[in-house]
């Protein structure tokens, strides 16, 4: 086993919770950490050999009972070992039997009174006791004496007292259950049952609130799924009706509750590249057709996203420094390209239009289209329907034929491009 396995082995020893950490003491005394015996392959793994022995030999035994941990599992659904812990139990069980307990001796007790005190039979005596404790203000079944009297007074009390408990644990489960949070997930949840051909936007950070605002200006259909209750509420004071999923994008019932069989994208843009790496194995396993575009930090990670399944794959080092660069080298260029990126005060930008199976331009030429003459958008691409993204016509001439499911690339304002996609849609 070389160095890399072993980390991973411990990270995933990790990952299994404190349960399957917990340190025992060997024939030596010391405590090892429960992994297996490690094998140490090349030479420069045995050159950590010995300080790694150093380190488990030193360690120290836990605490007896050691916290649970809030991290949460990075596996999918099939083979997770989630590490959040079971969910909040709405009654406790306990205290719900403490409190049937404590009714039904009460019960017993006061009918055994007021057959002792009043001389009853059992039948008015159990009925008398129950009325007095359920506070219903029936009268008495008899006549009682002073000392009945204060025997229903001492009754009384006790079940006003074991009511009082018994909302008390009703008010706590109303909230245990978070009634607002679930319905509002509900809701959602319903709203995404209706959605087809959206996009969902895993993460709510900087990189997804950007991706987020991108959508909707451009009318885009999306469900944001984010785990941090922070990070929701910020973004809903700035966009109140987002839809987002309060979940780990990471599990596969989250994926399959945003709907991700009928979406037609998927964004990732989570902090990790390891959390990223899961989503795409997740989403690429869920939908074969689906366009997935992930963030990535390193330069390895790049690599192993395409391998994971994302069709395209940003890294925002690279992509900043390929604009300062260009800013320095190409100003010209570079300032053409502000002005088309959105949010930009002149308001021109790059968009597309898909040439409809019944358009009036389906079969003519791009010179016989005149979009220029009709939208006033300026032709600057046109993909051909069936061939890959990055496959496009660059300044196609005026003879190319436009075919239904064609793409066209323009430049202009978005008037414009409404006018476009009206008119070859």
């Amino acid at each position: 086993m070389t160095l890399g396995n072993v980390l991973l082995t411990l990270r995933a020893r990790e990952h299994r919770g404190p349960a399957r950490m917990h340190r025992r003491p060997n024939a030596a005394g010391t405590y090892s950490t429960g992994c297996p015996p490690l094998r140490w392959g090349n030479r420069g793994d045995r050159a950590l050999q010995s300080r790694f022995r150093v380190v488990i030999l030193n360690a120290t035994p836990p605490p007896p009972h050691p916290p649970h941990p809030t991290a949460r599992s990075r596996s999918n659904d099939e083979t997770h070992l989630d590490r959040a812990g079971p969910p909040p139990m709405i009654f406790r069980g306990s205290q719900v039997r403490m409190i049937v307990f404590f009714f039904v001796a009460l019960t017993l007790v006061g009918a055994v009174g007021y057959r002792w005190i009043e001389g009853w039979n059992w039948a008015d005596s159990f009925y008398m006791t129950v009325i007095t404790i359920t506070a219903v203000g029936y009268h008495e079944v008899h006549p009682v004496s002073q000392a009945g009297r204060y025997w229903t007074i001492f009754v009384l009390a006790g079940g006003l007292t074991g009511l009082a408990a018994w909302f008390a644990l009703i008010t706590a489960a109303m909230v245990r259950m978070d009634l607002g949070n679930q319905y509002k997930r509900r809701k959602t949840l319903k709203e995404v049952s209706r959605m087809k051909d959206h996009v969902i936007v895993c993460g709510g950070g900087r990189m997804g609130v950007q991706v987020v605002h991108e959508l909707q200006d451009a009318r885009q259909a999306f469900v944001l799924i984010e785990r941090d209750e922070e990070a929701i509420r910020a973004l809903r004071r700035v966009s109140p009706d987002v839809r987002v999923l309060e979940d780990d994008a990471t599990r596969d019932r989250a994926l399959e509750e945003a709907g991700i069989k009928r979406a037609k994208g998927l964004v990732t843009c989570l902090s990790a590249d390891a959390d990223n790496l899961y989503v795409c194995l997740s989403a690429r396993h869920l939908n074969p057709d689906l366009v997935i575009v992930t963030r990535a930090e390193g330069e390895q990670a790049i690599d192993k996203m395409r391998r994971a399944g994302a069709n395209h794959v940003v890294s925002p080092n690279v992509a900043g420094a390929v604009w300062v660069a260009s800013v320095l080298v190409r100003p010209a260029v570079a300032s053409f390209l502000d002005v088309t990126a959105p949010g930009s005060h002149l308001s021109r930008h790059l968009d597309h239009a898909t040439v409809g199976a019944g358009s009036q331009v389906a079969g003519s030429t791009l010179a016989g289209a005149r979009i220029l003459d009709e939208t006033g958008l300026l032709v600057v691409a046109i993909r051909k329907h069936g061939t890959p993204p990055d496959k496009v016509l660059l300044n196609p001439p005026g003879d190319t034929v436009l075919e239904p499911g064609d793409d066209v690339i323009v430049l202009g304002d978005g008037e414009q491009l409404g006018k476009l996609r009206e008119y070859v849609g």
